[in-house]
């Protein structure tokens, strides 16, 4: 027996087991009834993926919050390392902004190169994963180009400390330490 119930998922919950309990009634429960609602089914399989979608999307950004954190680290340290450099350069005429300029470069080259890495690693085990579960797992060009974006934004976020700390490089103090 089919019955079309509506669209909403508590009316769709609802006109089931009314239709189920009339069914037993109608049978005199002489035989056993269960109903099913395809719409309830893929109703809690959107749920179930909307959940996934929002830990992931939470794992994604906990994980870019990490790496800023990392990549403002190793500029700092880079910068450090190369104070006496920064400040051979200031006294030889070059402006707060070149050096700033410098330094925020570095960041986006870095950025632009992590992001190609993570997207090669992506599509690694997106076809892996495809390939085992037979999924229809794919990856758009939209997606990778976002990522690219992403990634290079961050990084350029990322730098923003390090160039400003570039900036405050002073010309005589970092070359009276040499």
């Amino acid at each position: 027996i089919r019955a079309v119930l509506a669209s909403d998922d508590t009316q769709v919950a609802s006109d089931l087991a009314r239709a189920q309990s009339a069914l037993r009634q109608a049978l005199a429960n002489r035989a056993e009834v269960e109903a099913f609602s395809s719409w309830l089914e893929a109703a809690k399989t959107r749920r179930m993926m909307a959940a996934s979608r929002m830990r992931i999307s939470l794992l994604a950004s906990t994980l870019l919050v990490v790496g800023l954190l990392g990549m403002v680290s190793m500029l700092l340290a880079n910068l450090s390392s190369r104070i006496h450099e920064i400040g051979l350069r200031r006294a030889l005429g070059a402006t707060r902004l070149r050096q700033a300029g410098e330094v925020l470069c570095e960041a986006v080259v870095t950025g632009v190169l992590g992001g190609c890495v993570g997207i090669a690693f992506g599509l690694l085990i997106v076809t892996l994963v495809s390939g085992l579960f037979e999924s229809g797992l794919r990856v758009t060009p939209w997606w990778m180009a976002a990522t690219l974006f992403a990634s290079t934004g961050a990084a350029l976020l990322a730098g923003l400390i390090p160039a400003r700390a570039a900036m405050k490089v002073s010309p005589a103090e970092s070359l009276r330490t040499v």
